[in-house]
């Protein structure tokens, strides 16, 4: 069992390169991105938890519509999940 600190779990999900990039384009709402790579809300919210990730579908979507190179949210991507890793 994890003794979990809650501030650190926020922390966290905030660096989740998603939701930095949904709060540097002004705070755009995860419906939107949802409805613009085509997936349900709820979807693009368990990807910023970190309950789930993208397929690879999804992935290419997500890095068109941010306008990224795949391997570099990819990477980036790999990066936040291994945080987590260190963290528990």
């Amino acid at each position: 069992m994890y003794d979990l600190d809650m501030d650190n779990v926020w922390k966290w999900r905030e660096k989740n390169p998603l939701r930095a990039w949904r709060v540097l384009q002004g705070g755009m709402f995860q419906s939107t991105v949802a409805l613009r790579i085509g997936v349900a809300t709820q979807t693009v919210r368990d990807w910023e938890a970190g309950s789930r990730n993208p397929n690879p579908d999804n992935f290419a979507a997500l890095a068109h519509f941010m306008g990224v190179d795949i391997q570099a949210l990819a990477d980036q991507w790999d990066n936040w999940i291994a945080a987590a890793r260190v963290n528990r």
